[in-house]
């Protein structure tokens, strides 16, 4: 129902009814994290622009509107994500209104097509496969941002941990801090350790708890939480300035400098020269450690099942992991090899 155009005979709205409106839509909007969120709101707010510009009304808005502005942001060459955003942002703005049109669904399609035969792809994140990590570890040095890097490289591998929102938000033991939505708890030494998420991408309703075996990636995050001195309920990851450990959260946007900066160093140590590197990292983000972990398992010929179970994808998502898997382990190549 719509609780702002209530049926009733007053023309006036009840203090307590507009207190239940805003009390619910603010349960909705707890429904998406906080960075989905925000990037609705950019999305909207761009939308909205663009409706100013050609005097068309944003709120409410039509499905054919809806279309053409979708139009437009394929003919700025925005990519396929961002044309989907758009539409689920003003989707989410309005939910009553219907933007399953066949007239839409016929414009997703085209950019979809027209996308597969530029040979663009969803996701073009280069992996930073576990290969590459093991090659860092014999190369990286021993100063503080060295340990660090190690360290947070391996935590997001060897779980494949979603960059911003599940590996940077991590407190020691407990989660205490502002902004944090999970702790990274470590066990005594040879026991491994576990990562509980208060909420994550698949799992807003509950709690997670992520257990990591002893290796050489928690060996690293031990060693850079004893020799930054981490004190439990802060966070993990911290930025380094002048060879100083600053209290502050380590920032997306760091993240995303050092993965490539490390892309960088890997690529040097495998024989590409500086200029070289320095291109090929460009191809590197922060989706690159998840992209990277189920990588690896694919080519060591990893299960769908077991890489859904690391990554936490929904069943659903099981024609994503295929893409992970290696032509000589899919189905049909094993049936060959069964004698069939």
């Amino acid at each position: 129902p719509d609780l702002a155009r209530p049926k009733t005979t007053s023309s006036a709205i009840s203090t307590e009814l507009l207190e239940d409106l805003e009390h619910t839509r603010k349960l909705v909007d707890q429904a998406k994290s906080e960075r989905t969120q925000k990037a609705y709101r950019e999305a909207f707010a761009k939308f909205e622009a663009w409706c100013a510009r050609h005097y068309l009304s944003a709120r409410p808005t039509k499905a054919s509107v809806v279309c053409t502005y979708l139009g437009r942001l394929h003919r700025q060459r925005k990519s396929l994500s961002s044309l989907a955003v758009a539409r689920a942002a003003i989707k989410d703005d309005q939910p009553e209104l219907d933007l399953n049109t066949p007239e839409i669904k016929d414009l997703m399609k085209a950019v979809r097509r027209t996308a597969a035969e530029a040979g663009h792809k969803a996701n073009v994140a280069e992996p930073f496969l576990i290969e590459d990590w093991n090659t860092l570890a014999n190369c990286v040095g021993d100063g503080l941002e060295d340990k660090r890097d190690l360290a947070l490289l391996g935590l997001g591998l060897v779980r494949a941990l979603r960059g911003p929102s599940e590996l940077l938000l991590l407190d020691l033991g407990v989660r205490k801090s502002l902004g944090a939505r999970g702790a990274l708890e470590l066990h005594p030494e040879g026991d491994g350790a576990t990562i509980h998420l208060a909420t994550s991408k698949t799992s807003q309703a509950a709690s997670e708890a992520l257990d990591i075996e002893e290796g050489p990636a928690i060996a690293a995050v031990r060693e850079w939480v004893h020799i930054a001195k981490i004190k439990p309920g802060t966070p993990v990851w911290r930025t380094i300035r002048k060879g100083i450990i600053k209290d502050s959260r380590l920032h997306q946007r760091t993240l995303h400098n050092i993965i490539q900066r490390r892309a960088t160093q890997i690529l040097r140590a495998n024989g590409k020269t500086l200029a070289e590197a320095e291109a090929l990292a460009q191809d590197y983000s922060t989706h690159s450690l998840r992209r990277g972990a189920l990588t690896t398992m694919g080519d060591e010929g990893a299960t769908v099942s077991e890489m859904l179970d690391l990554s936490r994808h929904s069943p659903k998502s099981a024609k994503i992991m295929l893409a992970y898997v290696k032509k000589e382990n899919r189905g049909a190549k094993r049936m060959k090899a069964l004698g069939l």
